[in-house]
């Protein structure tokens, strides 16, 4: 679980142990290569030059750094990962350019001097020769540039492509699972309506007033369980719900209540959010009419 986390958590902690642990390594890695390239010096033993090799190879990956952050946190989220791949290109340009120019600036009137003042007599006794043209100096700190560039994109794109892919079976998943929710939601409905309606048959000739309340109650069920999951449905739809629940209420005061109901008789195209007026109807039954000892009433106008 460790491991998991060091690789692809972006919490502050871990991203600094990985990044620090990529620029070690790749230093050691970079310093034990220029302690092959040739010196000033009389031994055949690269091991004997890795004193000056290492803090060179430190002093051009801090340089190197200028390349690879701008890459990793400008170029590939804005333009690599959003498919604007010309703009991509033309900023990878403009940061090598500026990156290189900088650290040939680094190398040829900084590093040197920097070293000497750093490291013990016994180490800087060694010098590297310098490079005979500024072009040459140039084409090797690409060179070095280009093999950090390629290792830390290469990285970024792996811990990238792998988190996408996770999400995208996170959302499989979650898919799945809302479509089996779906589909139970399909049958409770179901079974629930055709026990309503064996209630409303077999109360039609008992009890017609109770196979009314159970034919209105349907009406009422079947709008919330559809029409109540749209952003918007017909004004006529909403208005019916209202006439369904105060037609219930009405049942269960009996003749005690007086409801005076003004309802708009044409509502042509209108659309309204499902729902809308029922709150306003329960709180009229509610903190209105069955507050009423005695004559409760409700005007409803619309």
């Amino acid at each position: 679980m460790e491991n998991s986390k060091f690789i692809w958590s972006n919490a502050t902690e871990w991203w600094f142990l990985r990044h620090f642990s990529f620029w070690f390594f790749w230093t050691l890695y970079f310093g034990t290569l220029h302690a092959f390239q040739p010196f000033i010096g009389a031994s055949q033993n690269p091991m004997d030059y890795i004193g000056y090799a290492i803090p060179e190879a430190a002093l051009l990956i801090a340089a190197q750094a200028l390349i690879v952050y701008p890459l990793l946190y400008f170029v590939l989220p804005r333009f690599v990962f959003q498919n604007k791949y010309g703009k991509a290109v033309f900023w990878t340009i403009v940061i090598f350019a500026f990156a290189s120019w900088l650290n040939f600036i680094l190398v040829t009137k900084v590093n040197a001097r920097l070293l000497d003042a750093i490291l013990p007599e016994s180490v800087i006794r060694i010098k590297r020769p310098q490079p005979s043209t500024k072009f040459m100096a140039i084409a090797g700190i690409v060179k070095g540039g280009l093999s950090c560039v390629g290792l830390a994109v290469s990285l970024k794109l792996i811990k990238y492509w792998h988190l996408k892919e996770k999400r995208n079976v996170a959302l499989v998943k979650e898919k799945t699972a809302a479509q089996i929710r779906l589909l139970t939601a399909q049958i409770h409905p179901h079974f629930l309506f055709n026990t309503l309606n064996n209630l409303y048959s077999k109360t039609q000739h008992e009890s017609p007033e109770g196979s009314k309340m159970i034919l209105e109650l349907s009406d009422i069920l079947r709008y919330l369980l559809g029409d109540g999951q749209k952003h918007a449905v017909p004004l006529q739809k909403e208005l019916n719900l209202v006439r369904n629940y105060i037609a219930l209420e009405k049942i269960r005061y009996g003749n005690d209540l007086d409801v005076h109901l003004k309802l708009p008789k044409d509502t042509g195209d209108l659309q309204i959010a499902p729902l809308l007026l029922l709150p306003f109807l329960e709180n009229c039954f509610k903190h209105g009419a069955s507050k009423f000892l005695q004559s409760p009433w409700i005007n409803f106008s619309l």
